[in-house]
C-alpha cells in the first residue's frame, strides 16, 4: 500500500493562453512514499490477526516470527475445539489451507523445514 498518491487524473480543456486555474487541479501532498506491509490470515469463521511491519522488506527470521505468532496460533485456535459450546466440533489438521506466493522469504529452506513440522 503506497499512501500519499492520488489514483485518478483529472483531465480538462482550456483555451490557448489562458492560465491553469486553482479549480481545475489538486494539490500536492508534500512528503516521502510510505510503504506498509501488512500480513493477515481468516477462515470462514474467524479473522486472524492483523500483524503490521515496520520494515520496508520482510526477511526469513521476520517471516518466521510472523507464521510462529500470527498463523500458528490462529490455526490451533481453530482447531481446539470450544468448551462452552453444546455441539460437538470435529478438528482435524487437514482442516485449513495455507497459502502464501513465491517471494524469497516464503520459499527459504529455513520457512519450508518450518512448516514440514
Amino acid at each position: 500500500m503506497v499512501l500519499g498518491r492520488k489514483c485518478r487524473r483529472r483531465r480538462y480543456i482550456r483555451k490557448k493562453g489562458d492560465a491553469l486555474k486553482k479549480r481545475h487541479y489538486n494539490g500536492t501532498i508534500k512528503s516521502e512514499k510510505i510503504t506498509i506491509i501488512v500480513w493477515v490470515c481468516f477462515s470462514g469463521i474467524k479473522l486472524g490477526p492483523l500483524i503490521v511491519c515496520d520494515t520496508e522488506s520482510v526477511n526469513v527470521d521476520r517471516y518466521l516470527e510472523i507464521l510462529e505468532n500470527g498463523a500458528m496460533k490462529f490455526i490451533d485456535e481453530l482447531l481446539t475445539p470450544s468448551e462452552v459450546s453444546d455441539t460437538i466440533e470435529v478438528a482435524s489438521t487437514d482442516a485449513y489451507l495455507f497459502i502464501h506466493d513465491n517471494t524469497p522469504c516464503h520459499t527459504a529452506t529455513k520457512v519450508t523445514n518450518y512448516l514440514k513440522q
